[in-house]
């Protein structure tokens, strides 16, 4: 156990990496969200973080997510952790199966049975079988440690103290459960059986007021089924601002996320543990991040919540499986990193900031300000496209130095007619420096590309100029370009994300990541449209 008198505690960072399909949602399983774990995982590199990434079934069998599992699981810094959604991962029984969502609804050879099939995926692709579990919705019961046990885990994480789960899906009551890692078995068990040789990593839940050891009590009495009734919590939540916050990024702001921790920390409790989707990675998949602001809300959490807390150096970043076993983590020299120390009182004076994913006021005030008039109807004409009639893709952005450099560059590589301009920029420069690292990251060379302005660009029959905001767009239809051609906007074609792909210029390396995660996004939904319309024209 972790205090200020003693070692350094864990900091943890968990991400249940599964498919696109939230909950048991009808249709074939995609796992689209896989194409972002690279970018995820550099950007966890940068910060420092030991993540654990829980992963399922369908993640180790689709053949694009499983390339990509297996690239990140080289990585020495990443665990790669098994992770059960029993309605989808086999064997199946038609019986079985019926309503069936948590784990503990199966017996127990039918649970050890789902998690072997992971472990082997798991061992097959990363070359290593996993030594830490989390069920899909944190189902857990003592079969459950039985047969995770029987399959060589010496890890679980699916404890959610101070939640009981037994009145929206009956699952378990966690309520009481223990805060800090401990070992399963007698009072801390489900069942009070004898100690079974797991170790449980649970997930920081708790209270933005009150001492941790309040909130055992404090949580029961917000389980009681009358004062759920009268959503007593809802009431403390707008009169007092106590909340129960679960650290995760996804439903919780950073202000609460931060009282959270300094009151783990302050009690001593050994671990202070993040967590959140893969899925969240991509709009319209979860209902966390509807756009592509929510996302780059989820990052820059994420990002200032590990800064401060690591700040205090009372935790060192850790895998879940090196929290459960410190003697397996390596060395660290400094919690802190060679910065200096904060105190506690930090975390909870911090204040939340929503516009700086996008860069400052200034550019959060104009995404706002494009998403109304967008919605409005601002930019439908940018909105029809005839495809049939599209012959090259051109990119285009304020300097072409960024983000039409990359798209140029991206769409190339991907065997799409492409060029690229810039509406404000002068002919034969060079890539900016951090987009040419960023981009090399994700395996595009930007070295050679030079820029071209918009004057002195030569454009074609059949060209679509495809632009990054809707002011470049303007500057394209003001220049009366000669021949047949069509303008549109690349947000369009990125689900949830609206008309601008603001500038990453002079930010930070995760946002030009970002950005170009989002260009890649649109082209290859444009390619699709280009593909329907090419077979269109075949028939």
């Amino acid at each position: 156990m972790a205090s200020a008198a003693t070692a350094p505690g864990s900091l943890l960072l968990s991400v249940d990496t599964e498919e696109d399909n939230w909950g048991e949602s009808p249709g074939p399983l995609t796992c689209e969200n896989a194409r972002e774990l690279p970018g995820l995982v550099r950007f966890f590199e940068r910060l420092g973080v030991r993540p654990t990434m829980f992963t399922s079934h369908e993640m180790l069998v689709n053949p694009t997510s499983r390339d990509i599992i297996r690239d990140i699981s080289s990585e020495p810094w990443v665990e790669i952790g098994g992770h059960v959604h029993p309605w989808n991962t086999p064997p199946f029984d038609v019986e079985l199966e019926k309503n069936r969502t948590m784990m503990i609804h199966y017996p127990e050879a039918a649970q050890q049975a789902k998690i072997a099939v992971v472990t082997e995926r798991i061992t097959e692709v990363t070359g290593e079988r996993p030594t830490t579990f989390r069920s899909g919705r944190f189902s857990f019961s003592e079969e459950t440690a039985r047969a995770l046990l029987r399959e060589g885990y010496r890890v679980d994480s699916s404890y959610t103290p101070l939640i009981d789960w037994s009145a929206s899906s009956e699952g378990p009551d966690f309520t009481r459960a223990p805060r800090e890692i401990f070992r399963l078995g007698g009072r801390h068990s489900l069942d009070g059986s004898a100690e079974s040789g797991l170790v449980e990593v649970p997930l920081t839940i708790g209270f933005t007021k009150m001492h941790p050891s309040t909130w055992g009590v404090l949580g029961s009495v917000l389980q009681n089924r009358v004062a759920r009734r009268l959503r007593v919590g809802g009431v403390l939540s707008r009169v007092s601002g106590l909340s129960r916050v679960v650290l995760s990024p996804e439903p919780h702001r950073l202000p609460d996320l931060l009282a959270v921790a300094a009151r783990v920390l302050e009690a001593g409790l050994g671990h202070v543990h993040l967590f959140f989707h893969s899925s969240s990675l991509v709009p319209g998949l979860t209902p966390f991040t509807r756009s592509r602001g929510d996302v780059l809300r989820l990052y820059d959490t994420v990002e200032r919540f590990v800064e401060t807390v690591g700040a205090t150096g009372l935790v060192v970043p850790r895998t879940v499986h090196e929290a459960a076993f410190p003697e397996d983590a390596p060395v660290t020299e400094s919690a802190t990193g060679g910065r200096e120390r904060v105190h506690l009182s930090t975390l909870t004076r911090h204040q939340d900031e929503p516009m700086v994913a996008f860069g400052g006021r200034k550019e959060w005030l104009m995404w706002l300000g494009r998403m109304a008039k967008w919605r409005a109807g601002a930019y439908g004409r940018y909105d029809r496209v005839r495809w049939e009639e599209v012959r090259r893709l051109v990119f285009v952005c304020r300097g072409n130095i960024c983000r039409s450099a990359y798209g140029h560059v991206w769409a190339e590589e991907a065997e799409i007619p492409t060029a690229s301009l810039g509406v404000l920029t002068k002919t034969g420069g060079m890539a900016d420096e951090r987009a040419i690292d960023v981009a090399a990251h994700r395996g595009i060379v930007l070295d050679s590309h030079r820029t071209t302005a918009l004057a002195d660009f030569q454009v074609e029959n059949g060209d679509l100029f495809v632009a990054m905001e809707p002011w470049h767009a303007r500057l394209v239809e003001e220049a009366e370009l000669p021949t047949s051609h069509q303008v549109t906007l690349l947000g369009f074609f990125v689900k949830g994300h609206g008309p601008s792909i603001l500038d990453p210029y002079g930010r930070p390396e995760v946002t030009y990541d970002q950005c170009f995660g989002v260009i890649e996004a649109g082209i290859r939904e444009m390619k699709d449209r280009l593909d329907v319309a090419a077979g269109a024209g075949d028939e």
